[in-house]
């Protein structure tokens, strides 16, 4: 024989569902913006890289093959 809910057990459990859904949600959001400041910097770094390695291999490297092949 299956066992009743009763409204006020159901209501009990899908507050508690909220609740803990809330709870979870902030946890997230906290965490979100506390790694997010570090990636930013990661990609920062990254593109600063990137870009050294560009003026590197448009500017440097041709003057530096000149000068050696002059």
């Amino acid at each position: 024989m299956p066992k009743k809910i009763t409204l006020e057990v159901l209501d009990e459990r899908i507050s508690n569902f909220f609740r803990e859904n809330k709870e979870d949600h902030d946890i997230l959001i906290d965490q979100t913006t506390k790694t997010n400041g570090r990636v930013s910097k990661l990609e920062a770094w990254k593109n600063i890289i990137v870009g050294g390695l560009i003026i590197l291999n448009t500017v440097v490297w041709p003057v530096i093959l000149y000068l050696i092949t002059k």
